[in-house]
């Protein structure tokens, strides 16, 4: 069966309104039935220093932790420190909570410098790959916002899938 999750980037998008209130996203993704949540780690506030709260947070609304989404530059052909210690911060916390993917997306910027080549290669996020339960998405353009999509489940099967969508806030 495919359940619905909702993804926080339409918050994201009027961040210095949203950015302490994960609380009430949850509320507004809860109230309109859908069933979980991938979030952009920014989003999270307080949530990502104990990931007990966010548990609490999200069980006691009924929803489900779909993803977590790290955006980092990645403009090296290896991960600088500042990034890999990011990355390393979220697989240990996604450790909480079995099931959830870790999306990686490279942040758009100006630096157009080998754009091509990084997008295929995932610079920094290559390392990311090779544990479980990762999903690189990379940018096509410099606004394209990806969508936890099917690439993460066996064609044949529906089971355990999750459709995210996002809505408009208006």
């Amino acid at each position: 069966m495919m359940r619905f999750g909702c993804q926080t980037y339409t918050w994201q998008m009027t961040y210095q309104v949203y950015k302490h209130r994960f609380s009430d996203i949850l509320d507004v993704i809860a109230g309109t039935g859908f069933k979980g949540v991938e979030a952009e780690i920014c989003m999270l506030g307080a949530y990502y220093e104990d990931p007990a709260l966010l548990s609490e947070a999200i069980e006691s609304r009924g929803l489900e932790l779909a993803a977590l989404t790290l955006a980092e530059p990645w403009l090296a052909g290896k991960e600088s420190a500042a990034e890999r210690e990011q990355a390393d911060r979220l697989i240990r916390y996604l450790q909480h909570f079995p099931g959830a993917k870790l999306i990686t997306v490279q942040l758009p910027g100006t630096d157009r410098r080998e754009l091509e080549a990084r997008q295929q290669s995932g610079s920094g996020q290559q390392r990311l790959e090779s544990a479980a339960h990762i999903i690189r998405i990379p940018r096509q353009g410099l606004y394209s916002v990806p969508l936890l999509t099917m690439k993460c489940c066996s064609a044949d099967s529906m089971s355990g899938m999750w459709a995210i969508a996002r809505i408009r806030v208006i």
